[in-house]
C-alpha cells in the first residue's frame, strides 16, 4: 500500500532501523519486511528469536513493539529497533 500525494505520486517516508536511515514508501511496514532492513541476509535457520520495537510512531501507538505478522502505520522518522538473539533448546 503506497501513500499518493494530490499529483499522484507515491509518499516516501524516512525512516531509521537499528540506526541506519532507510526509505519506506508505503502506508505501513510489517514485522517482515523491518528484518529485512536491519538484516541481509534474514538468518534463516533455526532457533533464531527476533525483537522489533519502535518510537515516533502515529498517534495512538507513538511507541511498541512488533509481533511476526504485525504492521504499524508509518511516520516519517520513526525509529525501529530490530535485535535477533538465538536461544537454544533445551
Amino acid at each position: 500500500m503506497s501513500l499518493e500525494t494530490a499529483g499522484g505520486h507515491t509518499r516516501d517516508h524516512p525512516v531509521t532501523v537499528n540506526g541506519h536511515t532507510n526509505t519506506v514508501a508505503a502506508e505501513e511496514i510489517s514485522f517482515e519486511e523491518l528484518l529485512a532492513l536491519a538484516f541481509t541476509p534474514v538468518p534463516a535457520s533455526l532457533g533464531w528469536v527476533f525483537t522489533v520495537t519502535y518510537r515516533g510512531g502515529p498517534a495512538g501507538q507513538p511507541e511498541g513493539s512488533l509481533a511476526p505478522g504485525s504492521t504499524v502505520k508509518v511516520r516519517d522518522w520513526m525509529a525501529f529497533h530490530v535485535t535477533k538473539s538465538h536461544s537454544s533448546a533445551g
